[in-house]
């Protein structure tokens, strides 16, 4: 009888522990103290405030764990660290580490949230609120993951002749514009909550766009749309609701559409048995955590709710890897 190696299960159980370095070591901006100059402990955590024993334990875990090189007493990032957790480096991804912290808490009260399906986490309308510099972050890290797996989008979706889009719940504007970049005819409208407009008109402005890409505030939850638009975008929206709530959006995106018009859906793929790719599925119990009501969906079930809500011809392509999005498109006949 062969016996099982329980390796898996030990890998799997202890995996946070290896999130925690990284996540602690991001927060204290240990990454940015080494950018291109190594540090011993005790002059880093001289640096940082910190306890200098505390902090040689965390970077002895983060030569451990890949994040680190030492050199005898000296600490120094590696190429990955140095690339993507410097702050100010054009592919910084240390938006999307805090992003991850914030919602370290939630899963750690999983079982909870299956045992009375309640979302962990506030509603985005608070968080805005409440935490304005925290909510910002999330959606720069958002936009930092656009741009780290959206980019392929403009190639996949043709806007020849295009010139009125809606992106629905478009936080900063991202996909708008990538999408006017590509389209110099394309003008754009980012519809989302009231607190998202300083952060939309400064990402709109850095790019040169404001004066093709403008910021309506509303809650894409009210009864109407508006009209006359010729493209709907709904980017990374559908996964945030209910069944219910994505049907009635599709709905209301058509009654929003002039003869003719388009939709486009950037969602994460999910397939029909909602077990993969493991991406998907896990990035499902994300939505379970953070809306009330909400999962990630298998592409075939969104484009069942797309012919419902009258639309006709629809067209799913799975973006290229790594990107663990799909894209469907159909028209207003």
């Amino acid at each position: 009888m062969t016996e099982l190696d329980p390796g898996p299960l030990f890998e799997m159980l202890t995996a946070y522990e290896g999130s925690m370095v990284l996540m602690a070591s991001n927060e204290l901006g240990i990454f940015d103290e080494l950018s291109e100059a190594g540090l011993s402990a005790a002059e880093l955590a001289s640096r940082l405030g910190a306890s200098s024993r505390c902090t040689e334990m965390l970077l002895n875990a983060c030569v451990a764990v890949g994040l680190l090189h030492k050199t005898g007493q000296t600490f120094h990032n590696t190429p990955l660290t140095e690339d993507f957790l410097v702050r100010g480096k054009p592919n910084y991804l240390g938006r999307v580490v805090a992003k991850e912290q914030e919602f370290y808490g939630p899963w750690g009260r999983l079982a909870q949230a299956v045992r009375e399906d309640k979302a962990q986490l506030a509603p985005m309308s608070e968080r805005l609120r409440r935490d304005p510099a925290t909510a910002r972050n999330f959606l720069l890290a958002l936009h930092d993951l656009a741009l780290l797996f959206g980019t392929p989008l403009p190639d996949y979706v043709d806007l020849s002749g295009r010139k009125k889009l809606l992106d629905v719940g478009g936080g900063v504007g991202t996909y708008s514009i990538m999408l006017a970049q590509r389209n110099p005819q394309l003008r754009a409208v980012v519809l989302d909550l009231p607190p998202v407009r300083e952060f939309a008109e400064e990402m709109i402005a850095g790019n040169g766009l404001s004066d093709r890409i403008s910021f309506e505030a509303g809650d894409y939850q009210a009864a109407s749309l508006g009209e006359g638009y010729d493209v709907i975008l709904l980017a990374n929206i559908l996964h945030d609701n209910p069944v219910a709530s994505c049907r009635e959006l599709l709905r209301k995106s058509h009654d929003a559409l002039v003869e003719g018009g388009l939709v486009i859906i950037n969602e994460f793929f999910l397939d029909a048995n909602k077990t993969g790719p493991p991406v998907g599925a896990i990035f499902s119990l994300v939505m379970l955590l953070e809306n009330q009501g909400a999962a990630a969906y298998p592409a075939e079930e969104i484009k069942g709710w797309v012919l419902d809500a009258g639309f006709v011809d629809p067209v799913v392509r799975p973006l290229p890897e790594p990107s663990p999005m799909v894209v469907i498109v159909a028209h207003k006949p």
